[in-house]
């Protein structure tokens, strides 16, 4: 079963598999944990971890071993933890192959192929829409539905969409605010995520060569991101600019998809005002930046990037 937009994990239809593979873009520590508490209350079994790092021939002899029919959960958390390729290998063929007599869950990445003979693999997206969201109820099914509708319908006027570890914690929120919940968007949202709106306007104001406006609304959202995601959001956004320039507007239908998130305002007009060379220039730029940030320099490199820009160096 796939987590799409038609369809959701049933839980009690996956109880009774002896393998569960949650298959994700990037391990989310939190989705884990509310799945394998989940596992651990519907099937009353107790939970054991298993050491990845360790030989092959140690995890197969305690997955193949029970004391008196006894059952555990065996679980790991992100299988790029095993850094050795046949290592790796090695354990996804075991488990794909395994039948119990214990149950074992954990994580794997989009590009991991594995077919389970009793197993399921769950697959869950990146990013979730409104609808999408809602098909997620192992996050919120204590909850009563009215105020989940309420609270997701708000949340999603402020952001077109949010990733599984943002929803596990915002869904955690709604079912603490009893009454207080149009108190929590007005104070509280801001604190906990970025709004769309903030960077889209950003990254107008970017490439329109807006000082006032840039630096004033950079101010307000730049401490919500680290450096090196400001560094690694202007790179993403002069790489699709310099693609939509050197094609000047016209990107090809298998292409487009590499430009989805420039502003609007630069597709349809702006974009004639940047030749693809300058944008070249600012992308390498940029990156020298990253490098000296993560290597020990400081936010003013990126101040200092943003003023050449405008400034057209």
């Amino acid at each position: 079963m796939q987590l799409t937009e038609n369809s959701t994990p049933n839980y009690m239809e996956i109880s009774n598999k002896s393998v569960i593979l949650l298959q994700l873009k990037k391990y989310s520590p939190l989705l884990f944990y509310k799945i394998l508490k989940n596992f651990e209350k519907q099937l009353h079994l107790e939970l054991k971890k298993i050491d990845i790092d360790q030989d092959l021939s140690f995890i197969q002899k305690e997955l193949q071993t029970t004391f008196l029919g006894q059952t555990f959960i065996y679980w790991f958390s992100d299988i790029s933890l095993i850094n050795s390729k046949k290592k790796k290998s090695d354990f996804l063929s075991y488990i794909s192959s395994y039948q119990g007599p214990h149950k074992i869950i954990g994580c794997i990445d989009d590009q991991e192929i594995v077919d389970p003979i009793d197993g399921q693999i769950i697959k869950f997206l990146e990013y979730y829409t409104a609808d999408q969201a809602l098909q997620l109820h192992f996050l919120y099914e204590e909850q009563k539905v009215a105020v989940i509708s309420y609270f997701l319908g708000k949340l999603y006027r402020y952001r077109k969409q949010y990733s599984i570890d943002e929803l596990c914690i915002l869904l955690e929120y709604s079912s603490l605010l009893g009454k207080n919940i149009d108190q929590f968007f007005q104070e509280w949202l801001d604190e906990i995520v970025s709004s769309d709106i903030s960077l889209y306007a950003v990254s107008q104001y970017f490439f329109e060569k807006n000082p006032k406006k840039f630096f004033e609304l950079f101010n307000q959202v730049r401490h919500i991101y680290s450096d090196p995601f400001w560094t690694s959001f202007f790179s993403e956004q002069l790489f699709k600019a310099y693609l939509f320039v050197s094609h000047k507007g016209q990107v090809p239908p298998e292409q487009k998809q590499m430009t989805f998130g420039l502003p609007f305002s630069f597709m349809k007009l702006d974009w004639k005002h940047h030749k693809k060379e300058s944008l070249q220039r600012a992308h390498q730029k940029i990156y020298e930046v990253d490098i000296s940030i993560k290597s020990g320099g400081n936010g003013m490199e990126l101040d200092l990037f943003c003023m050449h820009f405008f400034q057209g160096n």
